[in-house]
């Protein structure tokens, strides 16, 4: 129980070569790593993992908590955040690699591997993908990620990471106007992006969307990372840290409904097959 309780009270802000940083936390980086082990089972077909592609909504959803944590921290600490610095560490992070990956998929996998359909369409994909609109990108040309055994664009997988970066340019400006403008500000910012994941999720219910769009889509997809925002400003309140650290079975309680969704997650990975109708419905 020492490491619950630790976890949840020290949760806070690092000081880092690189700016503020989060402590590491042993449990979300073995979430990490299971929501990994399911997408590469799932692409590498494997049958026990059918559902494995749901572990990109995982990644969505620790990100939008991370990253919220991050600002939340940011702004209590500083009395502001620094946008540009917290831009320049998100693309530092992730553009080099990105960078990396395209320039072998223009080269390598271009001479050696794609077919005549992957070529002719591959520098589209690709400025796409460097300018983090693949989703976007994709949505317009009718790609479906239900032919990502059949021969998909070598670059499709970077629909996501334009999802997140979308997010990390756009989300942190709003958190910022939220702290602003209220006095009960973890409260309205709560309120705030609960109603919004909420929107999120109505979309596919109030206009009439193909399965790839709303798969691809930033709106529809964004619910998912705004729960996890939620879910960073609920544990940021001082009362409710104050009781995960003093009250024994709160912490036993939210042990046991964690537990509870990791086993339902795990279910869902190993039996949602990409084409249940439910899942694009708010599911």
């Amino acid at each position: 129980m020492h490491s619950t309780r630790s976890d949840t009270r020290d949760f806070i802000l690092m000081a880092g070569p690189d700016g503020p940083r989060l402590p590491a936390v042993p449990a979300l980086d073995g979430l990490r790593g299971l929501a990994v082990a399911a997408v590469v089972l799932y692409h590498a077909e494997f049958k026990v993992m059918i559902g494995g592609y749901l572990g990109v909504s995982t990644f969505f959803t620790l990100s939008g908590f991370l990253i919220t944590t991050l600002l939340i921290n940011e702004s209590a600490r500083n009395g502001s955040v620094a946008l540009g610095a917290f831009w320049g560490r998100r693309f530092r992070r992730l553009l080099p690699a990105s960078l990396a990956t395209l320039a072998l998929v223009a080269t390598l996998f271009a001479w050696l591997v794609a077919t005549a359909d992957q070529r002719a369409t591959m520098q589209g994909d690709i400025l796409a993908s460097v300018f983090e609109v693949a989703n976007w990108h994709f949505i317009f040309q009718g790609a479906s990620y239900g032919d990502l055994f059949v021969a998909p664009s070598p670059v499709l997988h970077f629909w996501s990471l334009a999802i997140e970066e979308q997010f990390y340019v756009v989300f942190p400006v709003l958190l910022v106007l939220l702290w602003r403008v209220s006095k009960a500000r973890l409260r309205v910012i709560g309120l705030t992006l609960g109603a919004l994941a909420l929107c999120s999720a109505a979309l596919p219910w109030i206009f009439t969307m193909s399965k790839d769009r709303i798969y691809f889509g930033t709106d529809t997809r964004a619910a998912e990372l705004l729960l996890g925002g939620v879910l960073a400003v609920v544990l940021s309140r001082e009362p409710v840290r104050r009781k995960l650290a003093l009250v024994a079975h709160w912490r036993v309680s939210l042990g046991v409904l964690g537990a509870a969704l990791l086993f339902l997650q795990i279910y869902w990975w190993w039996t949602l097959p990409q084409a249940s109708a439910w899942l694009y419905r708010g599911g």
